[in-house]
């Protein structure tokens, strides 16, 4: 007998980390005898991975408040819906006021968008007493240039709502500002310039559970050298001390209260500095880059998705217990040549590798492959596990070893091919 209904709003994806969300939150509504209905693009729900279907699938833009707003009143008006829940980074304004359009449970509207606008987030949390960098924000792209070129230090340029890295690069003095305000403009109406912080990558990912923060895993991240900022690899645990540790947990749960989220899972980047954590970017959602699947490894029978589930249905929930000191995670992107992809051997080969956990190709014969510049352009991302960091990280480079990136030499057109949370 089904307990009610579950509407995901932008939870299809035919491949990759986004179906990987998709399957393992389908498969532990199943487990609780919950319907699980998916409203996504067409193309994102034809062929969904996973062992258990979508009872069933609407067609829909996720970026739509208004279609996702009407969509849940019907749902709510055909089943006993029980709750709404979203993902995606672009779906999460939508998922929220679809929740409270039907009464039900999640984060708020106006937390998703403070979350959302950088700038609005750097000063809320500023404003609260977080360290964080100085910040200016631009509506045009004379303004952004003339302070760039009055600046005697280096600044990051990025857009206020994109992610991934894209559009985010380092401008030096002396450097011409246009081409760099031109590229963040491209993916957003405003820019905002930051100073630059001099510290250690990391990030933290979390659940919000009966409304309080909970830190699962602490990320340790390698990103390429400047003037772009790409991850290429991700590694839990992270080599912080006990006492580093307590001091992350308490200030990435207090900086989540403070942003107003309240339920789902978080991501939230910081850096440590020679003066503590300095927060990043914060989002109401899992991680990219597969870091959701290794986490649930690091808690054996445990499953953040549905903890998430058993959050907004009221159901009885509890803190996860420590995780498995015995297993570690890493992942590791693979970068191509300059060219035109004509595809990615080895695949299987890299699968076969102990402990991994996933192969994920990002680019597909015809894509056009340049200077790497965001998380978009990497031509595939292997997930693999060890009993050790290190033994993950020999394991993910052993893996990224056995993928060739084909470059073909026949000019044909760029294929595009979607990858945005």
């Amino acid at each position: 007998m089904s307990r009610g209904t579950v509407l995901v709003i932008g939870g299809g994806g035919t491949a990759g980390h986004v179906a990987d969300w998709s399957a393992r939150l389908r498969d532990a509504a199943a487990a609780r005898g919950v319907r699980v209905e998916v409203a996504d693009e067409p193309s994102n729900v034809t062929g969904l991975w996973g062992d258990v279907a979508p009872a069933a699938t609407w067609p829909l833009d996720y970026r739509d408040v208004a279609a996702a707003c009407r969509l849940a009143r019907e749902r709510r008006a055909a089943t006993d819906l029980r709750a709404v829940v979203g993902f995606r980074e672009f779906s999460l304004a939508a998922t929220s006021a679809a929740a409270a359009e039907v009464g039900l449970p999640w984060n708020p509207s106006t937390a998703v968008a403070r979350v959302r606008a950088k700038d609005r987030c750097r000063e809320w949390l500023h404003a609260h007493g977080f360290a964080q960098p100085k910040v200016r924000v631009f509506d045009t792209a004379d303004a952004a240039e003339a302070h760039l070129r009055g600046r005697t230090a280096p600044a990051v340029v990025k857009p206020t709502d994109s992610f991934g890295s894209r559009g985010v690069r380092l401008v030096s003095p002396g450097e011409d500002p246009a081409g760099p305000i031109q590229e963040a403009f491209g993916h957003s109406s405003r820019v905002l310039i930051e100073d630059v912080i001099d510290g250690v990558p990391y990030s933290a990912e979390g659940i919000l559970l009966r409304g309080q923060p909970h830190v699962l895993a602490v990320t340790a991240k390698s990103v390429s050298d400047p003037p772009y900022y790409v991850t290429l690899s991700n590694s839990i645990p992270a080599p912080l001390s006990p006492a580093q540790l307590h001091t992350v947990h308490e200030r990435i749960a207090a900086a989540v209260n403070c942003v107003g989220l309240t339920h789902s899972l978080f991501h939230v980047e910081f850096f440590w500095t020679a003066h503590g954590v300095v927060l990043g970017e914060m989002h109401g959602r899992p991680a990219g880059d597969w870091i959701h699947a290794m986490v649930a490894y690091r808690y054996p029978g445990v499953e953040p998705f549905g903890m998430v589930l058993d959050d907004v249905l009221g159901e009885p929930v509890s803190v996860p217990s420590e995780p498995d000191l015995s297993r570690a995670a890493a992942t590791l992107a693979v970068l191509s040549p300059p060219g035109i992809v004509a595809g990615v051997s080895g695949v299987e080969a890299a699968q076969a590798t102990p402990g991994c956990l996933a192969v994920d190709v990002l680019v597909t014969p015809g894509t056009r492959i340049g200077t790497v510049t965001d998380s978009f352009q990497r031509a595939a991302l292997v997930v693999v596990a060890g009993q050790d960091v290190t033994e993950a990280r020999d394991r993910a480079a052993e893996a990224a070893s056995r993928l060739t990136v084909h470059i073909s030499s026949s000019p044909r057109a760029a294929a595009t091919r979607s990858t945005s949370p």
